[in-house]
């Protein structure tokens, strides 16, 4: 069944946005989860795979195991959820920047993955055009997982649950980054919220938030503006913004990418899905 885990801020502006998975334990639970089971968030009626792959239960589960799995990375110390955690709305909530191998710090704070599938380009500079790419890269990153084809292959075949799993999902293919890849990419397509109380609402369940929150959500797309760029079903627009702080950060962001000096410090618009699970908010959150 599909769970949605539900908490609200004391903010001036109240929504209340919920991560969605297949459980509330540590993942989606394997045996249930499909795109026919998943709860979209309003206005989206499906959840894009990659050109070259569909939803597939086998590769799934491979995916899920992968994601947890410390083995692949370089000194077997982190995994994709070391960086994001479910509890945290699978962000890295309370880092200022991420570590990976050997505690090496990374460059920017690893964002949520929640409703990744919908994104069109990804990390916070847009460097990665597929969600597959964005997980191979963050795999190879000396400053992140730092895997080889060597050593994801000895980890897949050194785990019998593992080798059960990739037989079963990949049969006869090589492991490779590459193939780690794209299965942890079937599985982070369905980590999906989509069933919030703020869906509700907008789906004419006026009941759904109450009268604060609603004269918040008219302050949110009203005279503060924030609907501006925090829009649209994944309250995000996708583009590229900068607020000023790379200044201080001296993080010059999408420009990393571009070379275009109108690009200088800025960076994809984070999504507010979650957010009362993510810090800094996730000190409000009621359980």
């Amino acid at each position: 069944m599909i769970r949605a885990f539900h908490h609200s801020v004391p903010m001036i502006i109240v929504m209340v946005l919920c991560c969605v998975s297949c459980s509330d334990s540590t993942a989606p639970i394997v045996e249930q989860c499909s795109p026919i089971t998943m709860k979209l968030p309003s206005g989206v009626s499906l959840i894009p795979f990659s050109a070259h792959q569909s939803f597939s239960q086998p590769v799934f589960e491979l995916g899920r195991a992968l994601f947890y799995d410390v083995t692949l990375s370089g000194d077997a110390s982190v995994s994709c959820a070391s960086c994001h955690k479910q509890e945290f709305g699978f962000s890295d909530a309370g880092h200022i920047v991420s570590k990976g191998v050997a505690n090496e710090s990374g460059m920017r704070n690893a964002p949520s993955i929640v409703n990744a599938a919908f994104q069109s380009s990804f990390f916070m500079d847009g460097r990665a055009v597929s969600l597959e790419d964005q997980i191979e890269d963050a795999l190879r990153s000396p400053n992140e997982m730092y895997a080889t084809d060597s050593n994801v292959k000895q980890a897949v075949m050194q785990s019998e649950t593992l080798l059960q799993l990739w037989n079963r999902a990949c049969g006869q293919q090589e492991i490779s980054v590459k193939g780690i890849a794209n299965a942890i990419g079937v599985f982070t397509r369905m980590i999906i919220s989509g069933s919030s109380r703020y869906d509700a609402f907008l789906e004419g369940n006026l009941s759904a938030l109450n009268a604060q929150e609603q004269r918040g959500k008219v302050l949110f797309e009203g005279k503060a503006h924030c609907v501006t760029c925090h829009g649209g079903p994944h309250l995000s627009d996708g583009k590229f913004h900068s607020t000023g702080l790379h200044t201080h950060y001296y993080d010059k962001g999408r420009y990393y990418v571009t070379k275009s000096d109108k690009d200088i410090g800025t960076f994809k618009t984070p999504s507010l899905r979650n957010i009362a699970l993510t810090h800094p908010y996730s000190c409000f959150a009621k359980p």
